[in-house]
């Protein structure tokens, strides 16, 4: 892979962050709702502005499938308590209901969606062979703007961005990569632009 995994010590300050924007978002939602509070049209404000949260809300779920998932996962933990807890302004439930369980959705569902990519919400796999080509947000750990020193050389995409696969401080073998395919199908150029590579991680190309 390209990006380094998250750890314990990640996660465990995406905790701190995640409640720390929630109290924050808590006290700003409960001004904005005194503000609004002697206006006449109180009820279709509070209204809106829960809908635009909750429209921003599911452009994050929908955006786990383009992403990759460490960028995906710091944007979630910044943005969502403060759109979780624009339900204040909904009299459904009271603050100190909404306040800690707000954060903890919040967390759930970033793990949900870091580990799993929210699965099996879009759907059970049932099929019996289920080989598949990468998707988007599998792809995008292993995108750069330029070629990286040190790193195996997949292709490119029509952006002109670089697949690369580099070592890992959990991981610092490259490994080896089989290039497979008929006569003048780029097999050769291919691997001259892994000659800076050392031996032990060059691909082997067969014919």
């Amino acid at each position: 892979m390209g990006v380094t995994p998250l750890t314990k010590r990640h996660w465990f300050f995406f905790c701190a962050l995640v409640f720390s924007c929630s109290i924050l978002a808590a006290f700003l939602w409960s001004v904005v709702s005194t503000l609004i509070a002697a206006n006449p049209l109180v009820t279709p404000i509070r209204i809106s502005i829960v809908g635009v949260c909750a429209f921003f809300l599911f452009f994050l779920f929908w955006l786990r499938f383009w992403l990759a998932r460490n960028t995906w996962v710091s944007l979630w933990v910044y943005a969502s308590p403060w759109l979780l807890t624009s339900s204040i302004l909904l009299p459904i439930l009271p603050l100190f209901a909404i306040a800690p369980l707000a954060p903890i959705v919040s967390l759930l569902l970033a793990l949900w969606g870091y580990y799993l990519c929210f699965y099996p919400l879009i759907g059970l796999d049932t099929r019996l062979h289920r080989a598949r080509f990468a998707k988007h947000h599998e792809l995008a750990d292993l995108l750069h703007h330029t070629p990286v020193a040190m790193s195996l050389l997949f292709g490119g995409n029509r952006l002109r961005h670089f697949f690369l696969v580099r070592s890992l401080a959990t991981r610092r073998e490259l490994g080896n990569m089989l290039i497979v395919g008929p006569t003048r199908s780029g097999k050769g150029l291919l691997a001259t632009s892994h000659r800076r590579i050392p031996k032990h991680t060059r691909p082997g190309v067969c014919a």
